[in-house]
């Protein structure tokens, strides 16, 4: 009797716990769905977007990278120039944008992906005439690379997914590693051949004559690119 009164007390105070640990968590599973539709809303207008992020930095957003960041780059010099490689839309995920932007810098932003590139020119027109885009991927040797990335039917059913909007790379499992989803597989991916350059050609078609920062997103492909480079011209 004793045994099976302690056991209802337990049982007890485990749904109030329960209960008060759903209670908390649901607004908080509300506040990320509201950020995450207002993120989403406010890449449709890049120059809101920009606007909401300087004023999150001025309420004190700041990471270990941004920090990072605005202590080197000003370092450069007032005209410093850059070439960002796997530049994607020029606004998802992207820690560079700001800095772009701030300091007028000119330079060379590069996307393979169609969907992604088209974006990217559209993000960045209001400063078009100090930017290059081109649309390839970064490799030595140059030479046509395969390149995959989502469905346009898959990213239309995932429309508040980031990581399904941004993912594009050389290799199916690393799109696959990137979505939690036990019924994706290859026909949720699509893939393209698309042009290789490398850092000089594409410095040879922009008519940069030289660059100051170097800003990848190669999926682990950086130290090749690093490796190849020839820094004397760059």
């Amino acid at each position: 009797m004793v045994l099976n009164q302690r056991f209802t007390k337990v049982s007890q105070t485990f749904e109030i716990v329960k209960l008060r640990t759903t209670f908390i968590e649901t607004p908080i599973l509300w506040r990320r769905v509201v950020r995450m539709n207002l993120t989403e809303t406010l890449r449709r207008w890049p120059r809101a977007f920009d606007l909401a992020r300087t004023a999150s930095r001025i309420f004190g957003r700041h990471d270990s990278l941004y920090l990072s960041l605005k202590s080197i780059l000003p370092k450069l010099g007032p005209d410093w120039t850059f070439l960002q490689a796997g530049a994607h839309d020029g606004l998802r995920n992207d820690p560079f944008r700001e800095f772009i932007l701030s300091y007028g810098a000119r330079g060379i932003l590069i996307e393979p992906w169609p969907r992604f590139y088209d974006k990217l020119r559209e993000n960045y027109r209001h400063v078009s005439d100090k930017l290059s885009f081109v649309r390839c991927a970064l490799t030595y040797p140059a030479g046509n690379v395969e390149f995959h990335s989502f469905t346009e039917e898959f990213v239309a059913s995932n429309a508040l997914d980031p990581i399904v909007l941004s993912t594009a790379g050389i290799h199916h499992s690393h799109l696959l590693k990137q979505v939690q989803n036990a019924l994706i597989n290859t026909d949720s991916i699509a893939s393209m051949t698309v042009p290789g350059l490398c850092v000089e050609d594409v410095m040879s078609l922009s008519g940069l004559d030289h660059i100051d920062a170097l800003f990848f997103d190669l999926e682990g492909h950086e130290p090749n690119i690093l490796d190849h480079m020839n820094f004397a011209a760059v």
